[in-house]
């Protein structure tokens, strides 16, 4: 785990030092489309708990970026959702490039 945040500071400087761990996650649609992660989230604000986070906007195999900005450092997957994936033919990690917000569905 060391290790990990060590290399993430190099890309996201001090904020990788107090992210929270995200464990045994697994992908959720969201709302307005793409998707959210929901898992064991361990040193959050809110202490050690079960979390869903907002939109995904960037992630990597070590760590996910929410909509709101928040940073999770990505420890394993959940076991049976990971399986399910590959089943369904996604094989490797999930991956999401940075991208800029979605235009909304309607305009005022």
């Amino acid at each position: 785990m060391t290790a990990l945040r060590d290399h993430l500071r190099q890309t996201h400087g001090d904020e990788a030092a107090t992210a929270p761990l995200l464990t045994d996650w697994i992908t959720r649609p969201h709302q307005g489309g793409g998707f959210r992660l929901n898992g064991l989230c361990w040193g959050s604000t809110v202490g050690d708990t079960i979390m869903t986070t907002s939109r995904i906007v960037e992630m990597t195999e070590s760590y996910a970026r929410t909509q709101t900005g928040s940073l999770y450092v990505l420890g394993r997957e959940d076991r049976e959702h990971k399986r399910e994936r590959r089943m369904k033919g996604q094989r490797g990690p999930v991956l999401l490039a940075p991208a800029e917000e979605p235009e909304p569905a309607f305009k005022p």
